[in-house]
């Protein structure tokens, strides 16, 4: 069975590095490449085609819902999903209106 090739896009590395190492131990899933941020996450979605991209929207001073918007006209049949600390209606609901495939949080331990 091939994995599924995944773009990890964060700005915070430690977080970045937690990721790496948890989705790593699971045998049908591969990190293929990471970003902390949208022009990076662009580079390296179009380099290695992952069929995910796990994506933080807050990226600092840069935008993820502009940023999951960009890596769809890019690349539409990857998919998106966000991780996130935002909980309100109005975030979720830009992200899924922007493309994304879910969202989950990182400060609940189940889905939103």
């Amino acid at each position: 069975m091939t994995p599924i090739r995944i773009l990890l896009v964060e700005d915070h590395a430690v977080v970045r590095e937690g990721l790496r190492l948890v989705l790593g131990r699971q045998p049908d899933l591969a990190v293929v490449a990471e970003a902390a941020g949208p022009a990076g996450a662009i580079e390296m979605a179009e380099r290695e085609q992952p069929d995910v991209v796990l994506m933080d929207i807050a990226l600092g001073q840069e935008d993820g819902v502009a940023a999951i918007e960009l890596v769809l006209a890019r690349l539409p049949r990857v998919r998106v999903l966000v991780l996130t600390m935002f909980h309100d209606p109005e975030t979720i609901r830009q992200c899924l209106l922007a493309g994304a495939t879910g969202l989950s949080s990182k400060a609940r331990t189940r889905p939103i």
